[in-house]
């Protein structure tokens, strides 16, 4: 007896939609409508809260004509996008203004059947909610998960660059200690040796040592100055480079 009497409200719609769209000016409603509504959909992503209360309003309107179902769709629709984007308070103040839209609707298009078709609209709406939800859930998940690995190679790479400039450091130092004090003991022994032997030879070799030697040493501190200017630089860079870029996207 209830499937006989939802049929018979489904012919009352159908009846009610033919009757409309027979006139001209019905027919011209009936586009608008169906326009609007879907109109709407463009913003339910850049305004969803904005979207979906005019859908809940457009489905009232309809409702009161009994043309509920061209509008129907669109405002699930808008459902399913607010409730993707809507968080907190304002999730829950949106599935109760969507709850009492589709009770009313229900009260002014099927009175007759009103516990039936309020139970379906609610498990629709639910469904669609519920959905929304999930999907915004995965992708929430999907998002920790993408950061997690951006910090664990944002990690990686602070810490291979540690390790590089640890390296860098220790071969500066040991250019410095070892190598430029070696070259500097051999510039020192070769000026005290000059002039000390009576053989030209000797004089010439002890003279060119000491040059060698000077341009090795310059040759080193540059390569050790080289070294702490790289990384001197590099920790600057890291200071000034933030630690999101994309925050400064808005």
């Amino acid at each position: 007896m209830c499937s006989d009497a939802v049929g018979a409200c489904d012919r009352s719609a159908a009846d009610t939609m033919y009757t409309f769209a027979k006139d001209p000016l019905g027919l011209a409603l009936l586009l608008a409508m169906t326009i609007a509504s879907s109109a709407i959909l463009l913003v339910r992503y850049w305004l969803p809260a904005v979207a979906l209360a005019l859908e809940a309003v457009l489905l009232i309107v309809a409702s009161y004509w009994r043309l509920d179902s061209i509008v129907m769709i669109q405002t699930l629709v808008a459902c399913y996008a607010f409730a993707r984007t809507a968080r907190g308070r304002g999730l829950c103040v949106g599935g109760i203004g969507m709850m009492l839209s589709m009770t009313a609707s229900a009260i002014m298009v099927h009175p007759d059947v009103l516990a039936t078709e309020w139970v379906s609209r609610v498990v629709t709406l639910a469904a669609v909610g519920g959905g929304a939800l999930a999907v915004r859930g995965r992708q929430q998940a999907k998002e920790a998960e993408h950061k997690a690995a951006e910090e664990c190679r944002r990690a990686a790479e602070l810490a291979f660059q540690r390790d590089a400039a640890i390296r860098r450091s220790r071969i500066a130092g040991q250019l410095h200690d070892s190598v430029g004090q070696g070259l500097t003991v051999i510039i020192a022994l070769s000026e005290g040796l000059a002039g000390k032997t009576d053989d030209p030879r000797v004089e010439d070799a002890l003279h060119g040592i000491n040059e060698i030697a000077r341009e090795s040493l310059g040759d080193t501190r540059k390569a050790v100055r080289a070294l702490t200017e790289f990384e001197w630089r590099r920790r600057t860079v890291t200071i000034r480079t933030p630690k999101n870029p994309t925050s400064f996207m808005g």
